[in-house]
């Protein structure tokens, strides 16, 4: 589909995941949960925060085309809830934040996270995160992007099961401003930390 928008947008998204993944290049999984300091969260939690937040943003997209929606979205459509990875990786859900994604967190439960989830399996789940975000992105138009929806800040999971709550409204494209500059926050920090773990020459790569 055409649309100026989203053809600058998409190139820019899909480079800010590649430099996501490029900062990890080379590391370990202990590199990964290495804590600096009580109030600084593993670079391996920020890796799993943005492909957690990113996960839920494709679930809950709904191409339109037209303006209007023409069939409700389903918010369980994300990879974390299909493929149950909170109990694979044995991570107890009430302690994941708001959404199973990482907001209101303690420094502790990061840390725990980082340390939990395998380097394999962690990088496996970021990369299908992003993808999908940037296919579902290829399927967007110009008015699905000032369609109003609710924002995904305005969901609920009980039971395992994720729900669309009352309060703010949004449109597609705020939501993925908000995606892409959410992500590029983080990306400063995780390139903030591997620059510590080189300086402490813990990196052989």
């Amino acid at each position: 589909m055409e649309s100026p928008v989203l053809d600058v947008l998409r190139p820019r998204i899909q480079l800010t995941h590649g430099w996501v993944l490029n900062a990890v290049v080379g590391l370990t999984t202990q590199q990964l949960d290495h804590r600096f300091g009580p109030t600084s969260p593993p670079l391996g939690w920020h890796l799993w925060h943005v492909a957690r937040w990113a996960d839920r943003l494709q679930a809950s997209f709904t191409p339109r085309g037209d303006g209007n929606s023409a069939e409700p979205s389903d918010p369980n459509r994300d990879i974390w809830h299909i493929e149950g990875l909170a109990a694979q990786w044995k991570l107890d859900p009430a302690k994941l934040g708001v959404l199973e994604t990482g907001p209101a967190m303690t420094h502790d439960d990061a840390t725990a996270l980082a340390v939990q989830i395998n380097k394999i399996a962690l990088l496996d789940y970021v990369r299908r995160s992003f993808s999908a975000v940037e296919q579902a992105l290829a399927t967007l138009s110009d008015a699905d992007l000032q369609g109003a929806r609710t924002s995904i800040k305005e969901y609920r999971i009980q039971d395992n099961t994720v729900f669309e709550a009352p309060g703010e409204a949004t449109t597609h494209l705020a939501d993925i401003l908000f995606h892409f500059s959410h992500t590029t926050r983080h990306l400063g920090m995780m390139e903030g930390l591997r620059g510590l773990l080189d300086m402490e020459g813990t990196i052989t790569v």
